[in-house]
């Protein structure tokens, strides 16, 4: 079996979850017998059974893909989208309704008019794969929830220690999506210990520049972008862990924390309802200030590390043959 992984991102230019994604996939496929390649638009020698897209934006690339004999799936990121207001959505459903029935000349204009092109469709929780189906008009059976991983669960696991420090940890990119700055306001006001662990996209911004104006050495602590290892070792001397997003699909950071046994404070929105036997997993307003205030401070008093998994964490190989198993349904 042989497999194509393609996408529109540059990840050399913006690291990531899908970068990691992708990273840990392509090498547990081929421990269990997938040959993965990355697309290589430069060789013409180059060949596959399924392109795997991590994200597109050719219409008729996808086309032509398909009218050669190609099997294509896409794993299909919506981060915020999941999130909107029913009234959002529903105008989205409308708008989407109207433009599905446009002259074909237009096609290029609306790539995502090329899903009904894919042969599987996968996401990452189930709140994203209904909104797939409802704003897409995506065939329910074509879609596929395959959640994110660690690469090894026992990185994560040992002996709980008293920490003389008791901290909260946050880990991602510090963007406005990830709502770094309303979560560092709240707890540098309620002083509450919290470590920022990330990179931000661009350190010149301004909204970067206005997170780290709040960041001290006591309450507010930005560690920058760690070593594998030194994260994990930030993990599992925390309390518990706070993302406050306004939009994921899986988050592999909160997998991280769910593995260390890590009590979970995420935002009180669909994208954070989708992790598998959740325990010790909170939900908090990431909009009003006074409400997200008065659960944090609640959080960080009974915030402590456990002995055992947050949620059901699976491990990068056993997503990896949920992958395979997807490819062999659709050859």
């Amino acid at each position: 079996m042989k497999v194509l992984f393609s996408d529109t991102t540059f990840s050399y230019l913006t690291p990531g979850g899908k970068q990691v994604h992708a990273e840990m996939l392509k090498a547990h496929l081929s421990d269990i017998g997938v040959e993965v390649n990355y697309e290589n638009w430069h060789d013409p020698s180059i060949n596959a059974e399924i392109v795997h897209f991590f994200g597109f934006n050719d219409f008729n690339k996808i086309k032509i893909l398909k009218e050669k004999g190609y099997k294509l799936i896409y794993t299909h990121i919506l981060d915020g989208i999941t999130n909107q207001s029913k009234l959002e959505m529903k105008y989205h459903q409308i708008k989407n309704k109207f433009i599905r029935v446009l002259p074909s000349k237009l096609n290029p204009i609306f790539p995502w008019k090329a899903l009904k092109y894919f042969d599987a469709i996968v996401y990452m929780h189930e709140n994203d794969r209904q909104t797939g189906i409802n704003l897409y008009n995506i065939p329910s059976k074509k879609t596929y929830v395959v959640p994110h991983a660690v690469d090894s669960l026992e990185k994560y696991k040992n002996n709980i220690e008293k920490n003389a420090e008791k901290y909260l940890v946050s880990l991602g990119s510090i963007i406005p999506r990830k709502n770094s700055i309303f979560l560092a306001k709240i707890c540098k006001q309620n002083n509450i210990p919290i470590k920022f662990v990330g990179k931000p996209l661009d350190k010149n911004s301004a909204y970067f520049k206005e997170f780290l104006s709040l960041t001290d050495n006591k309450t507010v602590q930005y560690l920058g972008f760690l070593s594998e290892e030194e994260k994990i070792q930030i993990l599992k001397q925390a309390a518990g862990f706070v993302l406050l997003s306004f939009g994921e699909s899986g988050c592999i950071s909160v997998y991280e924390a769910g593995a260390t046994g890590l009590p979970l404070l995420l935002s009180d929105l669909p994208w954070a309802k989708g992790y598998e036997n959740p325990n010790f997993l909170y939900y908090c307003s990431p909009y009003h200030f006074k409400k997200a205030s008065n659960s944090l401070v609640q959080f960080y008093k009974i915030a402590s590390r456990k002995k055992y998994q947050t949620f059901n964490v699976r491990t990068w190989i056993e997503i990896a043959e949920m992958y395979k198993d997807i490819y062999s349904s659709i050859l």
